[in-house]
């Protein structure tokens, strides 16, 4: 019980999506590593449907939340922008399967019991009325699972922030929360990294400082990073909901100014995306398990 184990770690997620989307876009011939029809090259029309250039960026609205089950974390976050009467100033996918819903609202994971019954009332109501809702962002989302590197560049070019609502956040109804230091960088952040889009993570703790030690800029001028510090999934919710508010409070010119700043980092994490060699990674993991 007592005899510590050593645990080895390798972020396979983003080497997987760089090799997939290498290959999809004819860049290297990876094809062989997975055999499937996503990392198969595609044809121009194709490429040119997804092909997301940021220098064509034009966002039509704030947000784009990409929330597409109904795990605890993104009915907390769906229910924060409700709440804040947020949900005009972007688009989401929210239970794109349109699977039967019964939200949980007794749970302090949901809801922040400290705020008061109005609070509570008003957040209650508005998680029944998720429970009805199904939001598909275009007509290919719902696909997603089946196709998981072809989403629309309009996505991208009509969105000024994209919400990754990644599939593991610590649970916090646990006794011993060893797990909340654990880590998870799915294909939905790292399409974001591979497109050159600026994002938020509705997920674990620290995973914009993991993507920062990776290499890669966060979009720092738009976004205080300071929510990628919160391990509470309401205080988290609230902390992205509040820089959705700051953005909306910019002047024009000012956001103008803050996209114009933003373009060349982000232009700048796609092209070390695509260019990173990951073969230090292996090389550092068997050296560690080497002399166990």
């Amino acid at each position: 019980m007592f005899d510590n184990k050593n645990v080895f770690g390798l972020d396979w997620w983003q080497i997987h999506t760089q090799i997939a989307y290498k290959s999809r876009y004819g860049l290297e011939d990876w094809y062989w590593v997975f055999k499937d029809t996503h990392s198969q090259p595609v044809i121009a029309e194709q490429y040119d449907r997804e092909n997301f250039d940021i220098n064509n960026w034009n966002p039509k609205h704030i947000f784009t939340a990409f929330c597409g089950s109904t795990r605890l974390h993104d009915h907390t976050l769906m229910a924060e922008i409700f709440y804040r009467n947020l949900k005009d100033h972007g688009v989401f996918s929210y239970n794109v399967s349109g699977e039967e819903n019964n939200i949980n609202a007794s749970d302090f994971r949901i809801i922040d019991k400290s705020k008061g019954e109005s609070y509570i009332q008003k957040k209650t109501k508005i998680l029944k009325l998720l429970e009805n809702t199904i939001s598909k962002i275009d007509f290919n989302f719902h696909q997603i699972k089946k196709t998981p590197l072809a989403v629309d560049k309009s996505v991208y070019e009509n969105s000024l922030i994209n919400i990754v609502s990644e599939p593991f956040v610590p649970p916090f109804d646990k006794h011993y929360l060893d797990e909340t230091n654990a880590l998870a960088t799915r294909m939905g952040i790292w399409r974001q990294i591979a497109k050159g889009h600026p994002f938020m993570v509705m997920g674990c703790v620290n995973t914009m400082g993991h993507i920062s030690n990776e290499g890669y800029f966060a979009p720092t001028l738009l976004i205080d990073q300071y929510y990628d510090k919160i391990s509470s999934t309401t205080k988290r919710a609230e902390a992205i909901c509040n820089n959705i508010e700051r953005i909306i409070n910019f002047d024009k010119q000012e956001l103008q100014d803050k996209i114009n700043e933003t373009i060349p980092f982000m232009a700048k994490n796609k092209e070390k995306f695509y260019e990173k060699k990951n073969e230090r990674k292996f090389q550092q993991l068997f050296r560690e398990m080497m002399y166990e």
